[in-house]
């Protein structure tokens, strides 16, 4: 091999390696700590996603898709995808963060983040569940889905679907 292919590899591997490192680093934020202490930005930043956002559902599953503050999200956060629901029909308004770390419960597949413009509980389909209890945890068919407060108008949940 030739000195420059060396150095191309070994660049491709020096990436690679920062990469896996930054991401590991991601995995050990208390999310219920970083949602409280950011509540403000993450607020804004989905009131914006909602407010900019056409379809009924968009998803954005990058870095490079999601407009403006969004981007900080992804380089704060081990972050999937995150999704925007503004359906007018269901009068549904919520940003969705999708995070990469696994759920604090094993029997589910999924975990994240949810903002709720109007502080209720939201579930698996979208819908506002009024509830007062702490935890809203169900079954339905293929879908078991649990989901609990956090602070105002953040909600954190794991979901597993078969």
């Amino acid at each position: 091999m030739n000195k420059k292919k060396i150095i191309i590899v070994f660049s491709i591997l020096l990436i690679i390696m920062i990469s896996i490192c930054i991401k590991s680093s991601k995995k050990n934020i208390d999310i219920y700590k970083y949602t409280k202490n950011n509540r403000t930005f993450l607020t804004d930043t989905s009131v914006n996603l909602i407010e900019n956002t056409n379809d009924e559902i968009e998803i954005y599953r990058s870095i490079f898709e999601i407009p403006g503050e969004g981007k900080k999200i992804y380089m704060e956060l081990s972050v999937d995808s995150i999704a925007v629901w503004k359906d007018s029909d269901l009068s549904v308004e919520m940003v969705k963060i999708f995070l990469n770390n696994p759920p604090e419960d094993d029997e589910y597949y999924e975990s994240g983040i949810y903002y709720s413009p109007t502080d209720k509980y939201i579930d698996y389909d979208g819908n506002i569940v009024d509830s007062s209890d702490e935890t809203i945890e169900y079954e339905q068919g293929r879908i078991k889905y649990k989901t609990n407060k956090i602070c105002d108008n953040w909600y954190y949940f794991e979901q597993a679907v078969w």
